[in-house]
């Protein structure tokens, strides 16, 4: 088999699959198996620490720390050599193309919905975990 496949998974799918499990999950286990390989940027990383630490979300500091660790060790951070601009609903979502443009990530995985209707930007595909688990799954 070729090169591994390279993605951005957002902070979404990240709390998703440690709060519900589900194919977030799945995707997770992907990347921390080696079976794909996430990238994330500095700045994205730090959002997920804020995230996580969301009293609505109830996770322990135990498990906050637990999932920055998982997400850390399976994780590269990139760079980001490139600033991008096309989500004015919610500029955030911004830095997470701006990743997988630094990246040369082949799929952002995400739930938002501003980047969703996007479909794919600069060549990068953008799908739920549901539709990138059924793709990778039929490249194996």
């Amino acid at each position: 088999m070729g090169e591994k496949t390279k993605v951005v998974i957002d902070t979404n799918v990240i709390v998703s699959a440690f709060g519900w499990g589900g194919k977030p999950a799945d995707v997770i286990r992907l990347i921390t198996s080696g079976k794909i390989l996430n990238f994330t940027s500095s700045e994205m990383f730090t959002e997920l620490k804020k995230v996580v630490g969301y009293p609505r979300l109830a996770f322990s500091e135990t498990s906050q720390a637990e999932i920055m660790e998982i997400i850390f060790n399976a994780s590269s951070i990139v760079d980001i050599h490139e600033s991008v601009n096309i989500i004015d609903d919610d500029a955030e979502d911004n830095k997470i193309l701006e990743c997988a443009i630094s990246a040369g990530a082949e799929f952002v995985i995400s739930g938002d919905k501003h980047l969703l209707t996007l479909k794919s930007f600069e060549g990068i595909k953008i799908v739920t975990p549901e539709d990138f688990i059924e793709t990778w799954s039929l490249k194996k």
